[in-house]
């Protein structure tokens, strides 16, 4: 199985393999520099500002009910 795998020519590969390159590896920094600038990557890719933008109508439509709760007088009647 693992003869399949390897190919015998040094260039060649497999059908369906993707090489391996080393070309990213000097973006990587060690210590507290890198491990930060991975994390915000990870934060810019995922986008996270967008799901606090599609929520904007949900805590819009929140504020409002709770708004009409406060000065309905039926609701404070129910409550007491």
């Amino acid at each position: 199985m693992v003869g399949a795998l390897i190919p015998e020519s040094g260039n060649a590969l497999p059908p369906g393999r993707i090489q391996n390159t080393c070309e990213a590896q000097h973006y990587v920094l060690p210590g507290v520099r890198g491990r930060l600038r991975l994390l915000g990557g990870m934060v810019r890719v995922n986008r996270p500002w967008l799901l606090f933008i599609g929520l904007l109508r949900a805590l819009a439509g929140m504020f409002a009910t709770a708004a009409f709760g406060l000065v309905s007088s039926d609701i404070w009647r129910v409550t007491l």
